[in-house]
């Protein structure tokens, strides 16, 4: 799969640990594709970046309503949540 320039840029300020910059620019274009999962998840992996558990699993929650049956996607989820010790309130529902 490509990766945009707009999520390049935002995976090498992830690296950077400008996580910041990072959340601006997927904010951008998740604002345009709210549907584009990878972008919804490397929001996740900046919020959490930053600190910010409740707002990355807000997204996270939104990433499971716009992966509906995409079982590995799902899966990947609960394993993540699993891992951070999130509820797994949201993946049940999926």
């Amino acid at each position: 799969m490509a990766v945009s320039p707009d999520l390049q840029q935002a995976i090498g300020a992830i690296r950077g640990q400008q996580f910041d910059e990072a959340v601006a620019l997927l904010s951008q274009v998740l604002a345009k594709q709210p549907g584009n999962l990878q972008a919804r998840w490397l929001l996740v992996q900046s919020l959490e970046g930053q600190g910010k558990a409740e707002d990355a699993i807000e997204q996270l929650r939104i990433f499971l309503i716009h992966a509906r049956k995409d079982l590995p996607a799902i899966d990947q989820v609960a394993g993540h949540m699993r891992q951070r010790r999130y509820p797994l309130d949201h993946v049940l529902r999926s």
